[in-house]
């Protein structure tokens, strides 16, 4: 007999695919633990394989059409997800915002500008919280600009970093040595972002043996980058070595990299990324050499403060760009497939600014995904989201909980094909790319999830029996790293080759 959901799951399912819950149904069989096997001996053996003792496990299998729970173990069990939580924010994002929805940068002035094009006012760039936000952009801006006709600024040049706050970290991760050395996966945030915060520090041999080595930046922030380097080119041949410190500091955020190292002749360029210190400051210095640059000239300051609306009357600023990042499904497809926490965390803020009001904060966010997971049957207080990412140890999701999300992406017909193919697909592309392509190619969707001593995977599997399976496997205290991988392939394998045709009902 298959075997019945406990009660929370139950109502999960039925929720997530628009099916009333049954008035006085019976009390659901309870197996121990939580755990079932209804659909054959292949699970009950996946999980007395010595693999399955590397970790501690909360796994659940659901059929999309049916609802049914083909495969239970301490599936209502929370646990840490890792960046499996970016399948909950962009679900949330999309729901909330819409697929096509679009952040934004604002380019406006107010004053008059003269026949001669000079502008008799201040020029403001409003911060939107953009993530895809590129050098090339502020180019474009410079252009934008100079296209209106102005070719001299009298008043200053103004940056509104308003629509989100000043939390510049992720929340919940206070790593030192992340902190510290500035891991490009943890980028800070911000309403102006630029190269995903990051500097591209590019080092390569000098002209000839015991010249230094040519050490700069892919982008340069002048007033925020800086580099002492002591590198030096060696013989072609020789070993390189590398030492690369990075120094913030704490009352300008000016980061200094210093280098030292060998650098053989004739050796192919690297390039080492490291976060940069104020998202803000890093911003405001390459705008500023840019304006530069191009020869736009201008006698005031680049300062920070709140920009007027836009209107009509005369004392209102006037619009000359508005720069659009690309739609929310294709920011949701780079977020999923490379798990970029900068995008999903610059989402969640979004989430709050537009919901919630200005400015965006995480807190507001993670209401917002709040009142998303309750509006398909996950309730407040039953799991703990502290970030958009899933970097921060202290969030706590169940299988049963992702794959609500999951199922509720696969039944709405307006979301369902941009959320699932913002997934990665196996062995084709993202964090997948090298993982189960002996399935099938496009046959697994899926995101992964890693921090240490955490390991997790969620996604979407075509069965063997022709139906589509949402699948959510946590893996916490994980003492074997290619055990769990392997359990994970298991079960993928089960599903897609051995799940066999579905039991009668009687």
């Amino acid at each position: 007999m298959m075997h019945r959901l406990t009660t929370l799951r139950s109502l999960l399912l039925l929720c997530c695919l628009g099916v009333a819950s049954p008035a006085g149904a019976d009390e659901p069989n309870r197996s121990a633990g939580g755990r079932s096997y209804p659909r054959g001996a292949a699970f009950q053996a996946l999980a007395e394989d010595a693999d399955f003792r590397a970790a501690n496990y909360a796994i659940q299998v659901v059929n999309t059409r049916t609802g049914d729970e083909v495969w239970a173990w301490d599936a209502d069990e929370l646990l840490a997800p890792a960046s499996v939580t970016k399948v909950v924010t962009t679900a949330a994002a999309m729901s909330k915002l819409g697929a096509t929805w679009r952040f934004r940068t604002w380019v406006m002035y107010d004053g008059e500008i003269t026949p001669e094009g000079i502008l008799e006012g201040n020029l403001y760039i409003k911060g939107g919280g953009d993530p895809t936000f590129v050098i090339e952009k502020a180019w474009k801006i410079v252009q934008d600009v100079k296209r209106k006709g102005i070719k001299e600024i009298k008043g200053d040049i103004v940056f509104d970093d308003s629509y989100f706050d000043r939390e510049y970290l992720i929340n919940g991760w206070d790593k030192r040595t992340d902190i510290a050395s500035g891991p490009s996966y943890f980028a800070p945030l911000g309403a102006f972002t630029l190269n995903n915060n990051t500097a591209g520090l590019v080092i390569e041999p000098g002209p000839e043996v015991d010249t230094p080595a040519r050490v700069y930046f892919e982008v340069e922030s002048p007033k925020h980058l800086l580099i002492e380097s002591e590198a030096n080119t060696v013989a072609k041949g020789r070993r390189p070595w590398l030492e690369l410190e990075r120094e913030v500091d704490p009352k300008t955020f000016t980061v200094t990299f210093k280098i030292k190292g060998d650098v053989p002749l004739g050796s192919e360029p690297e390039v080492h990324y490291r976060t940069v210190g104020n998202p803000l400051a890093f911003t405001l210095s390459a705008f500023e050499k840019v304006i530069r640059d191009e020869r736009l000239k201008f006698s005031g300051k680049i300062r920070v403060a709140e920009a007027p609306k836009p209107g009509t009357n005369p004392k209102d600023a006037k619009l000359i760009a508005d720069i659009a990042s690309p739609p929310l499904h294709e920011v949701a497809n780079h977020t999923n497939k490379y798990s970029s926490n900068l995008m999903a965390e610059q989402m969640l803020k979004a989430l709050g600014a537009e919901v919630k009001g200005l400015p965006g904060t995480a807190t507001k966010g993670v209401a917002v995904v709040a009142d998303y997971l309750a509006a398909i049957g996950v309730p407040a207080g039953s799991y703990t989201m502290v970030n958009g990412s899933g970097l921060a140890r202290d969030t706590r999701f169940s299988p049963a909980q992702i794959n609500a999300v999951l199922l509720d992406m696969y039944n709405n017909p307006k979301l369902a094909p941009e959320f699932m193919s913002s997934l990665s697909v196996g062995g084709v592309d993202g964090t997948l790319r090298r993982r189960f392509d002996e399935l099938g190619e496009g046959m697994v969707r899926g995101k992964t999830g890693s921090i240490n001593s955490v390991n997790c995977v969620t996604g979407y599997a075509r069965g063997s029996d022709g139906d589509t399976y949402v699948f959510t496997v946590l893996a916490n205290d994980v003492t074997k790293g290619r055990a769990v991988r392997n359990v994970q392939d298991q079960l993928l394998d089960i599903i897609m080759k051995n799940l066999g045709p579905p039991p009668v009902r009687r």
